[in-house]
Formats: structure tokens, sequence, C-alpha cells
């Protein structure tokens, strides 16, 4: 009798968590958002921006063609390197996906390095607060060097240190490879492995000492000193025990109202205006 009520409720809660996930789904919430860099309509959801210095927070939000191009026939975005790799950390470009805030998340990148210089760092940077910000100035980027070397480097907030795993044979940086990126709670996990996943060539983990680590931003496909590829972008939204919840996307600004002064300006005077924003 025991057996047949545990069955009978194991039944229930079965059927209670999927009636849950369908109605979810009915409701229009999804959990992973993908990107095969196909179309066009998909860069939309995507700010390019350009930072010139690693701790820098004054970069330039600019058109996407400034800092990237994009291929639909081969299904991928490949950013343009701006100087000449004379061996700085500098000279960052960003695709940053603005459409959603993330806390935690599962994020899978297939790119590879498009030409070769004295650094030649890619990946995602994530828990970012700003579009226009160096990887060592906003956040903590999960990456791979040009020598197969999986890395976690953040700001101060991500402890400001510098962790890597060198890769094994077989990892060619001007091949298609798979960037796996996780972050769950202050754990965070970067992993260079073949397309298919069935090669590993380096995986580092890392538990972030710092509360101020666990923080909502945004997250971008990143390019240090080099043009990379990237060929898909695939990233889950977690809770804080590593489970898929509904996608937070951010409210797009509807609406900008300016204020007039109180009363007309002379010609050349500076004035001020106040303004509120419907929306992010």
């Amino acid at each position: 009798m025991m057996e047949q009520l545990r069955q009978e409720a194991e039944t229930a809660a079965a059927e209670k968590a999927t009636e849950d996930i369908r109605k979810k789904l009915e409701a229009g919430d999804e959990f992973t958002v993908e990107y095969s860099f196909d179309s066009a309509t998909e860069l939309n959801d995507f700010s390019a921006a350009y930072v010139a210095t690693e701790g820098g927070t004054n970069g330039t939000v600019g058109a996407f063609t400034d800092y990237f191009s994009h291929d639909a026939t081969a299904g991928k975005v490949t950013s343009k390197r701006q100087n000449s790799g004379s061996g700085s950390t500098g000279a960052i470009t960003s695709l940053v996906l603005n459409k959603y805030s993330f806390t935690n998340f599962h994020a899978e990148v297939v790119m590879d390095f498009d030409g070769d210089s004295s650094w030649g760092w890619g990946g995602l940077q994530f828990r970012k607060s700003l579009l226009n910000a160096g990887w060592r100035a906003d956040g903590c980027f999960g990456f791979v060097q040009m020598e197969g070397h999986a890395t976690i480097w953040g700001s101060s907030a991500f402890d400001d240190t510098n962790i890597e795993q060198k890769c094994s044979g077989g990892f060619s940086k001007n091949s298609p490879f798979l960037l796996t990126v996780e972050v769950v709670g202050r754990d965070c996990s970067v992993a260079v492995t073949s397309v298919d996943k069935q090669t590993t060539y380096a995986v580092k983990e890392y538990t972030f000492e710092k509360a101020e680590s666990v923080v909502e931003g945004y997250v971008a496909l990143q390019s240090v000193d080099n043009s990379h590829n990237f060929y898909s972008l695939k990233i889950t939204n977690l809770d804080a025990d590593g489970n898929a919840i509904p996608l937070k996307e951010n409210k797009v600004a509807s609406e900008i109202t300016l204020s007039a002064p109180a009363e007309a300006p002379q010609v050349g005077e500076p004035i001020k205006l106040d303004y509120e924003v419907d929306g992010d």
C-alpha cells in the first residue's frame, strides 16, 4: 500500500512538473536563446562596442560595421582587428547581447581565430554592467588564448585574478572549436573542446571569493587584439542552483521625455535638459 502511494505521489509530481513547463512555454517563456548568425535580423539583439584599453570604461558603442563584419552565407560574424597587435591587451571589440540580462548561465560559443597576433584573446565576457567597458574594468572574461589556454580573468569584483589551463595536443586556433562558459553563483568554469564535444582540450574551474561577483549583467562575444570568427552563440538562463529558468528580456526604451527649461535661454547659453526613460 505504501509503495503504491509513493508511486502515485511521484507520478503526480512528474505530471505537475510537465504541466508547469507546458504553461511556461505556452506563455512564451524560453530558457535558451541561440544565434547561428545566418541572418542579419539576429544582430538586432546586439550592440557593437570598442574599448582601446583593458581598464577603459569610456569606450565607444558604434555601428556594427565599425567593429564587426557579417557573412550570412557562412553563418558567422568576424571582429575587426583595431591595431597592429604590438603586445598590448587593448583594442577590444565586443558584440554585446543587450536583449537579455543574466546572473547565472550556461553558454556555448563556436569560434576560431581569423588572424594572428602577439596576444589574441577571444571568448565571452559576462556579468558586465556597461556596454562600452574593457574586460578588466567591468565584469569577467572567460576566453581562450591563441596558444590554447582556457582562461578566466576578471576585474576587482572578480578577485582581480588570472587563472588558466593549457590546452592539450590537437587544439588548432584556426579551426572551429567550442568554448563553453558556465557560471552559477560564485562558481565558474571555462572549457575548450572540439565542436562535437568529443575531444576536450582544456578545462578550468574557479570559485570567486568575493560576494560582489554574483551580479546581473550582460554577456558579450569579445575579441582582444585580434580578429576572431564567431559562428554561433547558445546561452541558457539558470537559477542559483543551476536549473534552467525563463530568459530575462530587457525592456526596450519606448519613450524618452525631455523637460524644457523654465525660461527661454539666450542664444549660445548652455542649458540642461532633464529626461525620463520608459524602459531600460
